[in-house]
């Protein structure tokens, strides 16, 4: 998705799904780490929130969530032990709800289907697209070789003119 994509699926969201978006465009982290933060293991800086995750193979991983974003989260979903929890069953909300919810606003807002990993898969692309250095980028998203970054998320294509300016003829 475009940064445009995202800003207008995050506009369109109602505010919890809103909430979550940003917070899975900004930490780049896949929907199950995200919804399965809990309380315990946030911790508030002076400019930023640091939150440790057991992601993907059991690798921890701390994802930096901006204060003010942090707050919101909060405010909104006023949970007891998951930052992302149904007060009702004290649990955290579920991928297939996350999934459902952004499927149907994509679709209306869109035109297409989009699923939570799409916001994962942007910000990483994005951050390449950018000029972020290749093994920060792969370091942020987690990944356990810089190569696999650049499999799955380098888009880069040299032009034929790029090609034939540099060819010995």
């Amino acid at each position: 998705m475009s940064e445009d994509e995202i800003k207008l699926l995050i506009a369109k969201l109602p505010p919890k799904y809103s909430l979550i978006v940003r917070a899975l465009y900004g930490t780049g982290c896949r929907v199950s780490e995200l919804l399965g933060i809990k309380l315990k293991d946030c911790q508030t800086l002076k400019t930023h929130t640091e939150v440790k995750v057991i992601g993907k193979g059991g690798k921890e991983n701390v994802l930096i969530i901006s204060k003010g974003l942090f707050k919101e989260i909060k405010n909104e979903f006023k949970g007891r032990f998951y930052l992302f929890e149904n007060v009702k069953t004290g649990k955290p909300l579920t991928r297939q709800l996350v999934h459902r919810t952004l499927q149907r606003v994509g679709i209306q807002e869109l035109d297409r289907k989009i699923h939570p990993h799409q916001t994962r898969h942007s910000r990483i692309s994005h951050l390449l697209k950018n000029g972020k250095p290749l093994d920060a980028v792969s370091r942020f998203a987690n990944h356990f070789d810089s190569s696999f970054t650049a499999k799955v998320y380098g888009h880069n294509k040299l032009t034929s003119k790029e090609i034939l300016e540099t060819a010995i003829s």
